[in-house]
């Protein structure tokens, strides 16, 4: 599946009564949430000595690309706007971490 493919599918369970603004807080608000609820994940594994729960963890992954998706479609609802975002955010990021050679 394609992101864009996601993004149409996700956005299908969208309650649609929300207007643009609300469907940006929602999805940023989301976001913020889920990442911490993934973080908490990785905390207990590494810091609490749990073992690592993959099967949650992959769940708020999930959770977060659906709320990405969301936010990524109230900024642009015309035009599918999160094969965009990743695209973007792809290329600042390998010169970020590419080594001095690449």
């Amino acid at each position: 599946m394609k992101v864009n493919e996601y993004q149409e599918l996700a956005m299908t369970t969208l309650n649609p009564e929300l207007n643009k603004r609300d469907v940006l807080i929602n999805g940023v608000m989301g976001l913020c949430g889920e990442s911490g609820e993934a973080i908490d994940i990785v905390k207990k594994w590494m810091a609490q000595g749990h073992e690592l729960d993959k099967e949650h963890l992959v769940k708020e992954l999930g959770d977060i690309a659906w709320y990405l998706a969301e936010a990524a479609t109230a900024l642009d609802t015309t035009n599918l706007f999160f094969r965009y975002v990743a695209y973007r955010n792809q290329k600042p990021n390998f010169y970020i971490y590419a080594p001095e050679s690449a």
